[in-house]
């Protein structure tokens, strides 16, 4: 799995970037959009994470333009000493207007959506159009309910 991390925020504080190496995915960065619309268009990524305000654009004006794609946006939105993950696109879909996450709650989606990839590792991620109820079911589960159940959470919010 790999994936962008968009802001200069991401270079200076490596913390996110260590928690998702540690799950398995390898991170990118690009300091501004101009850097993370070229390097979109030169590799294929599967999570893009970015700063709501860029030097030359902003999150939400790049979530826009991988609309349809086969990639998940989330957008960071600092709210005074605290922050709030916003999903802007999962996998190709739509979804600003859902459910914000604590930085906790977003560390456990990431663990969870990193899992999920894994299924596809040796397949091709399912097209966009494809429900979660439509998705083989995660064996390992962690919770009740499995992880591909609490994907489907983010996707139906």
């Amino acid at each position: 799995m790999n994936a962008l991390l968009v802001g200069h925020e991401f270079f200076r504080h490596q913390t996110l970037a260590i928690h998702l190496r540690r799950c398995g995915v390898r991170c990118d960065f690009a300091d501004n959009l101009k850097d993370a619309r070229r390097m979109l268009a030169a590799n294929p990524f599967d999570l893009v994470l970015s700063n709501s305000i860029l030097p030359d654009g902003t999150g939400l004006g790049l979530a826009r333009k991988l609309a349809g794609q086969p990639v998940s946006v989330f957008v960071k939105l600092e709210l005074g000493d605290s922050e709030l993950w916003m999903p802007a696109i999962d996998h190709g879909r739509d979804c600003l207007g859902r459910a914000s996450f604590s930085a906790d709650d977003f560390s456990r989606i990431l663990e969870e959506f990193a899992d999920t990839l894994r299924i596809y590792s040796s397949h091709e991620m399912p097209p966009a159009e494809t429900h979660e109820s439509d998705l083989p079911r995660n064996r390992n589960k962690r919770t009740k309910h499995g992880t591909a159940r609490k994907r489907e959470s983010l996707v139906h919010a």
